[in-house]
């Protein structure tokens, strides 16, 4: 799927293989998740749809997720101004999951540090 994916199909495969990860083979699992960040940021249809990939790929691969795709996202993060509001509303509201996992967390506290100030905080409770 990977190999054949292009701009038109991108999110209908992306969101495929995001719903066979959870219950693919332990064995290939972090090659899943790589193709799907890659698949991800090379035919996102724009930033916010990428943002959102990204974390739920974080919160439902957790110890799959290896630091380059996270620095990655950290990245683009930064570098795109009107990304950072939103990115950290995204990651605020994964936080909000009873079972966070360790790299969500690591994301969240670079995210919420550098942009947390940017989010309304009405409605803000982990709760």
């Amino acid at each position: 799927m990977f190999a054949l994916c292009d701009a038109s199909v991108a999110e209908e495969v992306v969101s495929q293989l995001m719903s066979y990860l959870t219950s693919a083979d332990f064995n290939i699992k972090e090659e899943m998740v790589l193709k799907i960040a890659i698949l991800a940021e090379r035919f996102a249809p724009d930033k916010k749809w990428y943002i959102d990939i990204i974390l739920k790929l974080i919160s439902t691969a957790g110890d799959f997720v290896s630091q380059d795709i996270v620095f990655r996202v950290i990245q683009i993060v930064s570098y795109e101004e009107e990304l950072q509001e939103y990115a950290a509303s995204m990651v605020f509201e994964e936080l909000k999951n009873v079972q966070s996992p360790e790299i969500l967390i690591s994301v969240a506290g670079y995210i919420l540090g550098e942009y947390g100030h940017l989010i309304d905080d009405k409605g803000c409770r982990l709760a």
